[in-house]
């Protein structure tokens, strides 16, 4: 069994989210559970993008048990001309469409009173102590490929000696919507390590050490570790996340 987990701004990623999942299910993904932080997640004082003025311009503050509103992106689009309710059942319509494909509820001051990105980091601690199988975390925006395998449970078996593995990163283009991703463009380049993904065998990795938030979204410390950082040539993720001038399209 393979989980495959995501904490999503449902204004963001609604419109992007059919082809994320069928190239997940694809890969050979058996459940797909997708976390809704809600319309406006709140962000944690110690957020790594404190400090950043691009992202900390923050509009106006709203009524809630946190006084930090993560402001929006400039360079995203929240598909604000769009009734919140709209966004809502849109989302529910394209999960309920889908047999093995879950939301789960997870708002800031409803679910949980963690802000971003402590609720991701909840997220995944919530599913490391209750599910069984294997876990695989990435984000809407983040693709999987495994050009040396046929699936997920064929790397899987070709490693069985492995309780987790390591998925280094590419760099593509942001996404566009009408635009599937195999038309936008990639970097050359490969990064192992720098914000990495991984997927654990749940059941023989529930042993921890150190402190677990430091190593929770891009790294795992096992107290039995036996991991596999995998080549670029195996499997790795793209993530589609940058506006590339002429000069970085490849």
């Amino acid at each position: 069994m393979i989980t495959l987990t995501t904490i999503i701004l449902p204004r963001l990623e609604v419109p992007y989210l059919k082809e994320w999942i069928d190239h997940n299910l694809v890969l050979g993904v058996d459940c797909i559970k997708i976390y809704d932080n809600g319309e406006h997640p709140i962000a944690s004082h110690d957020a790594h993008w404190i400090g950043l003025a691009h992202i900390l311009e923050r509009e106006t503050r709203r009524t809630s048990t946190k006084d930090l509103v993560w402001a929006k992106k400039p360079h995203l689009d929240y598909h604000d001309d769009i009734p919140y309710a709209e966004i809502q059942s849109q989302l529910h319509e394209l999960v309920d469409s889908y047999e093995n494909v879950f939301i789960v509820p997870w708002i800031c001051g409803v679910d949980h009173e963690y802000g971003y990105p402590e609720s991701q980091k909840q997220m995944l601690s919530r599913e490391i102590n209750s599910n069984t199988g294997w876990l695989l975390n990435m984000d809407p925006d983040e693709f999987l490929k495994l050009p040396g395998y046929d699936n997920l449970q064929d790397l899987i078996s070709h490693y069985s000696e492995f309780n987790h593995f390591y998925f280094g990163q590419s760099t593509g283009e942001e996404r566009k919507l009408g635009t599937p991703i195999k038309e936008l463009n990639v970097l050359e380049g490969f990064e192992p390590r720098l914000a990495r993904k991984w997927m654990c065998d749940l059941d023989r990795c529930k042993s921890f050490v150190g402190d677990v938030w430091d190593y929770m979204v891009h790294n795992l410390e096992f107290g039995n570790p036996v991991g596999k950082t995998l080549e670029m040539k195996e499997a790795y993720f793209i993530h589609y996340k940058k506006e590339l001038n002429k000069n970085d399209k490849s």
